[in-house]
């Protein structure tokens, strides 16, 4: 056991000065460039990780979830011609699939979502907290904070966490916005091609 938690410390502290050096050039324009760098390059590599790599269940649970679920609409339809069919319809199919298909479903979206965005971001959120406390900043920039902000007669320093996390969230907030006024159809092609999959996969899991 102590010889493979040697070999994990070995791997981090690898990954950390592989980081040092990536990023190494930021650092010549400052921290609060460096940190914003980071903070991009984070959001970049979780969004790409996100929206390319898929498990091989997730996908057919997120199919067969779509299709069930869109059986479920069109019973729903029928509720003025016939209520309790509709309604018995509908509960029939939570209780034979929906249920079942939406809990495998979250679980497996969650273990994605692990790989591909918590990890990294948590990953790169320790380095900047190891790398650019306090200590680490005076070290390398003279200063124990990015910049200072006065507000109301009060001044704030900034620290490379808080920025971080700030960035980080502005960037993902300006993706979606911008993938929402650039690229509108974008979802409805991807929702009408895993359909089309859909009644094959979902016979095949019968």
């Amino acid at each position: 056991m102590d010889t493979l938690w040697l070999y994990i410390l070995e791997i981090i502290e690898h990954i950390r000065m592989g980081l040092d050096f990536a990023f190494q050039p930021l650092e010549a324009l400052g921290p609060t460039a460096a940190v914003t760098g980071m903070a991009l390059a984070t959001m970049l590599v979780a969004k790409t990780l996100t929206e390319n790599f898929k498990t091989k269940r997730y996908k057919r649970l997120q199919s067969e979830f779509d299709y069930w679920y869109r059986l479920r609409q069109e019973a729903m339809r029928y509720k003025g011609d016939d209520p309790d069919k509709a309604k018995g319809l509908a509960k029939d199919l939570d209780k034979g699939k929906l249920n079942e298909l939406y809990y495998n479903y979250f679980i497996e979206g969650l273990l994605n979502n692990l790989l591909t965005l918590y990890i990294p971001v948590f990953s790169m959120l320790t380095y900047v907290n190891n790398t650019y406390d306090p200590a680490g900043l005076r070290e390398r920039f003279g200063s124990e904070y990015l910049f200072s902000v006065t507000l109301g007669g009060r001044t704030y320093e900034m620290g490379a966490i808080f920025w971080f996390l700030l960035i980080l969230v502005a960037s993902y907030i300006l993706w979606v916005v911008l993938r929402k006024r650039f690229f509108p159809s974008r979802n409805t092609n991807h929702g009408i091609e895993r359909d089309a999959d859909v009644p094959a996969q979902a016979g095949q899991s019968q």
